[in-house]
């Protein structure tokens, strides 16, 4: 019985080790002298942006991992699945981060997991970015110019942005904080936090909390589940709610809500208040 325990545990060993993570890192680089905007397709990976201001050319660390494949294996697939590049065209850079796994078969005992690009770019501050991202988190911090991004799944961060942002998210969290420029956001799922906005919001979500405060702007929310808590917004709110509750502070203009159910506390509106509940509680003061 003892040598079979100690067969077993050195045949598992030994599958570890066959379907071990493989690991590369790759950089590229484009002078950015004439470029305008940055175009970004990506699939698997966390996305990390930073804008600096006086860089002149774009920088990116790409992760390479492919997870549960031996390295020689993983390296012929890398080979033969890996789309990573960096061009210019026409005062357009495009980043391609993708795997292509339709040429590609696995056993059913091949151990592969996953494969993807983690990557990590440094930009000039004055680039356009459009992204269109498939899976993993965004961190964007400090750009300077509009931002336009279609993701799948995977939290979203942007940080000190000035300039147009444009979002339009499967499944995630996401975190808008110190944004100069109107925003539109249409969202699956997810939890949703603004912070310290100077613009317009257009806000479509599906399911999820949404909390913000601390904006100069208007803001239109169309909402179908999740609590919605919102203060210090210096101009109007337009809120259509399927359901959840409600909890609005401090608001300079005039508010309008379309409630379907769930709780509602309205305090310290400036302007004019018109509500349309289905159910639940109502609390308006200070009007």
């Amino acid at each position: 019985m003892k040598t079979i325990q100690i067969l077993f545990s050195l045949i598992l060993l030994l599958a570890a080790t066959a379907f071990a993570d493989y690991e590369e890192t790759r950089n590229l680089n484009l002078s950015a002298e004439d470029i305008e905007e940055l175009k970004i397709d990506c699939g698997a990976g966390y996305l990390q942006i930073s804008a600096v201001e006086g860089l002149t050319a774009i920088e990116v660390e790409a992760e390479i991992y492919v997870e549960g494949m031996r390295r020689s294996k993983a390296e012929n697939f890398v080979e033969d699945n890996l789309n990573l590049s960096l061009r210019e065209r026409r005062k357009t850079a495009r980043l391609i981060s993708t795997f292509d796994h339709s040429g590609f078969s696995f056993g059913l005992f091949s151990g592969f997991k996953s494969a993807g690009v983690n990557l990590s770019i440094r930009v000039p501050k004055h680039l356009i970015l459009d992204i269109d991202d498939g899976s993993g988190d965004i961190i964007i911090e400090n750009a300077g110019n509009d931002i336009d991004i279609d993701d799948g799944s995977g939290d979203i961060e942007i940080e000190n942005l000035t300039g147009r942002l444009d979002i339009s998210d499967g499944s995630g969290e996401i975190r808008l904080i110190d944004i100069t420029g109107n925003i539109r956001l249409e969202d699956g799922s997810g939890e949703i936090i603004l912070n310290n906005i100077k613009g317009n919001i257009s806000l479509d979500d599906g399911s999820g909390d949404v909390e913000i405060e601390q904006v100069i702007g208007s803001i239109e929310l169309d909402d179908g589940s999740g609590e919605i808590d919102a203060f210090e917004i210096d101009g109007d709110f337009f809120i259509d709610d399927g359901s959840g509750n409600i909890d609005i502070e401090n608001i300079t203009g005039d508010v309008e809500i379309d409630d379907g159910s769930g709780n509602m506390e309205v305090d310290g509106i400036g302007g004019t208040v018109i509500v349309d509940d289905g159910s639940g509680n109502i609390r308006i003061d200070d009007v």
